[in-house]
Formats: structure tokens, C-alpha cells, sequence
């Protein structure tokens, strides 16, 4: 597909826990947001029937997928794991739109999850775009574009909750 990461690549490096949130138009993206990130451990938040697939189940679980919750108590267990993930510097993905649409060019409504889950842990937010762009050197490929994931600046909990880190006033 010919990735490549373009924009704020220096937090593909950064210090510390974060999460990402990037839209979801391909099969594999999860896979293209980590190999942005290749130098932290990572997790992936995922429809628990995608961890059941054959093959892009096994994927995302080797790539630390973690399930949806399916009621409200699960959600006291995924934020206590979380809390262990943050403490060890690790990134936690989340595609807030919900499902994929392969192809699709437009960013769409988000759910609000990956913000509380910040918001909650005090961790920065790393929006990213996994977008389709032109080829930029004339060459014959046999796709007209090629995938690229834009990275974004970091966002502060601070700066999308009015509230301090952990929930403090």
C-alpha cells in the first residue's frame, strides 16, 4: 500500500502513556497505527466478535487487543487495566467511530470513550488520520494512492475536559 506517517512524528517516540484515536477505514489499521508507534508496548480496544475472526482476530489479540466491555461492571475491569498500562508507559488504541467503513474519506461521529478513558487516567489524547494520498513520485503503482497515517499534536486532558488530571478540580 506503500504507508508512510506523516505530521507530529515525534510522538511516535514520546514519553509516557497516551491514548490514540485514529478513524477506521481499512482492515488493518490498527496494525499501521502501531508500526507508528513500534517503540511502545501497545493495546487495542476491539468489538469482542473481531477478536473471534480467523485471521485479523489473531492479529489484533497478538497486538494486545483488549474487548468492548459487554455490560457496566466490565468497565470497572478495563479501567483498572488501564491504570496498569498508563503506569508502565504503554499507549492504549481506540477508533471511536465505532465500525469500519474500508475506503471511507470522511472522518465521522466519535464516540466519547477514548476522551473519558484520558480524561480519567490524566494521559494525553494522540489524534491520527489514516487517510488515502496521492503517489508523489509519477511511477506506475498499481493503486492510484497509497495509505498514509497523519499524526497529529497531542491533546491534554486538561484541554478537552476543562477539568485537571485524575478528576481534581
Amino acid at each position: 500500500y506503500g504507508f508512510r506517517v506523516v505530521g507530529d512524528q515525534t510522538m511516535c517516540s514520546a514519553p509516557g502513556p497516551f491514548v490514540v484515536v485514529c478513524n477506521h477505514v481499512h482492515t488493518l489499521d490498527c496494525v499501521m497505527v502501531s508500526k507508528a508507534f513500534e517503540q511502545k508496548r501497545q493495546w487495542v480496544l476491539s468489538l469482542p466478535s473481531n477478536l473471534e475472526l480467523p485471521v485479523a482476530g489473531a492479529i489484533v489479540r497478538v497486538m494486545g487487543g483488549i474487548p468492548v466491555p459487554d455490560r457496566p461492571a466490565g468497565y470497572r475491569v478495563l479501567y483498572r487495566r488501564l491504570e496498569e498500562v498508563f503506569a508502565r508507559g504503554e499507549f492504549f488504541q481506540v477508533y471511536p467511530e465505532g465500525e469500519l467503513l474500508p475506503g471511507c474519506r470522511t472522518l465521522r461521529s466519535f464516540h466519547p470513550g477514548a476522551f473519558l478513558f484520558a480524561v480519567r487516567s490524566g494521559v494525553p489524547v494522540v489524534p491520527c488520520v489514516l487517510r488515502w494520498a496521492p503517489w508523489e513520485d509519477g511511477d506506475f503503482h498499481l493503486r492510484r494512492e497509497r495509505l498514509e497515517l497523519c499524526v497529529l499534536p497531542a491533546v491534554s486532558p486538561e484541554e478537552f475536559s476543562g477539568r485537571s488530571p485524575r478528576g481534581r478540580a
